[in-house]
């Protein structure tokens, strides 16, 4: 959809957050049934029927995981 960049994770994670079917532009979200994260680069105004588990968001920057670039990221829980 040219909106989200997405990758594997190693292993699925618990599926206790509340699902969500829209998103913000920065949004990180846990797909399910995964193990699938995302990172939401644009907004295209569709909602996404499976549903999303928001983790987090991208602060600034948001633009590297734009479609015509390649990036590697690493995503940490904050304390």
């Amino acid at each position: 959809f040219a909106r989200e960049k997405s990758g594997d994770l190693p292993r699925a994670l618990l599926e206790e957050g509340p699902r969500t079917h829209t998103y913000e532009v920065g949004d990180v979200v846990y797909w399910p049934p995964g193990p699938h994260v995302a990172v939401f680069y644009r907004q295209d105004g569709r909602a996404v029927t499976a549903g999303l588990i928001r983790l987090g968001a991208v602060d600034a920057g948001v633009d590297a995981f734009a479609p015509s670039s390649s990036v590697r990221a690493t995503i940490e829980l904050a304390t």
